[in-house]
């Protein structure tokens, strides 16, 4: 007996990429193995009041009867092709008053630089970007405070020096 499962996007943009049909990964919680296949049912015509989110509905085959209402669940939707997209660290990504922005590292000085954004994938904690960086830049991958326009930035070696004095002394 199959099982509908509502799920909702987080962006109205999204909604162009779900279609009907659609197959889907489904985790759900307390559940071990491989996750469960599905595919999407039906979509709402509209977003629901106050969170402008969009529900689509997820049917599952539920043949042995554990799928129970209620239960916690994580839905995987492969939306659009399968080709690889640029993509940045959620926390690289920055918003100001509705402009999302990175900082990078341009002739050894930090510059912000406007991007569009596209789809965010939170379990893999990546946002796609749609424009606005050629993909030679040099991003900055972590949120730091308090950064301007023009201040000296320099890279500096992933691999601090006492790890490196340290693997010395262990090879004498």
């Amino acid at each position: 007996m199959p099982v509908l499962m509502k799920r909702t996007t987080r962006s109205a943009a999204d909604l162009a990429r779900i279609v009907r049909d659609a197959e889907v990964e489904v985790e759900i919680e307390g559940f071990a193995g491989a996750p469960l296949r599905g595919r999407v049912d039906r979509i709402n015509p509209s977003t629901e009041a106050g969170s402008r989110m969009i529900a689509f509905y997820v049917q599952l085959a539920n043949d042995d009867g554990r799928l129970r209402a209620g239960m916690f669940a994580r839905v995987r939707l492969r939306a659009g092709g399968e080709a690889p997209v640029p993509a940045l660290p959620v926390e690289a990504v920055r918003d100001d008053r509705g402009q999302s922005y990175v900082w990078i590292i341009a002739d050894g000085r930090l510059a912000r630089r406007n991007v569009v954004t596209g789809v965010r994938d939170e379990r893999a904690q990546r946002v796609q970007i749609v424009s606005g960086l050629s993909g030679s830049e040099q991003v900055l991958g972590s949120r730091f405070d308090n950064l301007r326009e023009g201040m000296l930035a320099n890279i500096v070696s992933a691999e601090p020096k006492i790890a490196g004095r340290a693997s010395l002394a262990l090879a004498r």
